[in-house]
């Protein structure tokens, strides 16, 4: 089983000044207000660096503000670096917003001819990148030392004590969040950084997107920080109250993700394996 380190090291600033462009599209369009994606002056290169060819400068003159993301990664800014997870074809999409609030998308087909080995978080906590996502679903394996009581290993208030503490086991309660509790799924896709929960009766609960920082902090047996955005990980509420969206991801594996929602005094676990 491959299990994610509890140290990752932050990829390298990539400057300009040190790549060598190898591919330019280049969109013109007149100046003034923007009306339409079709107005936007932006240009996309793919430039080179270290051996790969994965980096795309991306720039915009236009009148707007701008946000640009080849589905994984995201630059905010009208000119800079964007650093392209794959090789092959692939699509760098700007969001441009302007002055009195109107949105515009405009996508720019590229393509890499290489690029690094993607971070092996991606394929634990998202699967085959090129499949439909991957699927966390509550644990039901039983607690250490609590094999006689039956209890499962789900839920846990304490302080962080890594991933083979002895839990002990709270299912998430009907009355927190119906629909949430056990049998309930959160499926994470990649592209976009998308998360979609699923309810006990297999509808869907809500929907939203996942920053990651796969930086330790200071909770013990830290790997990184997942924050949720537009919703939050199933059932976020404790006997103590709502949690928040940001959580410490203390053990990730191929099949066992472990999350810590620190509060004032200890904080909360929450468990989860992969789905079948």
């Amino acid at each position: 089983m491959k299990t994610i380190s509890c140290y990752i090291l932050a990829l390298a600033a990539l400057a300009l000044w040190a790549c060598e462009p190898i591919t330019n599209i280049i969109d013109e369009a007149p100046g003034g207000n923007i009306s339409s994606a079709g107005e936007l002056q932006a240009t996309v290169a793919i430039v080179q660096k270290d051996g790969y060819s994965n980096i795309a400068h991306v720039h915009c003159s236009s009148p707007v503000l701008c946000s640009w993301t080849d589905g994984i990664n995201t630059f905010v800014g009208t000119e800079g670096n964007l650093e392209v997870v794959f090789a092959g074809d692939q699509t760098i999409t700007l969001t441009a917003r302007t002055a009195d609030g109107k949105e515009y998308t405009k996508d720019f087909p590229v393509t890499v001819a290489s690029a690094p080995e993607p971070p092996a978080y991606y394929g634990l906590l998202f699967g085959d990148p090129n499949g439909d996502g991957k699927t966390w679903e509550w644990s039901t394996k039983v607690a250490p030392g609590r094999e006689a009581a039956g209890e499962k290993m789900i839920m846990a208030g304490s302080a962080p004590s890594g991933e083979n503490r002895d839990y002990w086991g709270w299912c998430p309660e009907p009355t927190y969040v119906p629909n949430e509790g056990v049998g309930a799924k959160m499926k994470f896709t990649l592209r976009g950084k998308r998360v979609t929960k699923i309810g006990v009766d297999g509808k869907e609960t809500g929907s939203g997107s996942l920053d990651l920082n796969m930086t330790p902090n200071s909770i013990a047996y830290s790997v990184g920080t997942i924050t949720f955005k537009g919703t939050n990980v199933l059932c976020p509420v404790s006997g103590n109250g709502e949690l928040g969206s940001t959580w410490t991801i203390c053990h990730l594996s191929e099949d066992l993700l472990l999350l810590f929602n620190a509060n004032s005094s200890s904080g909360w676990y929450y468990v989860f394996t992969a789905a079948e």
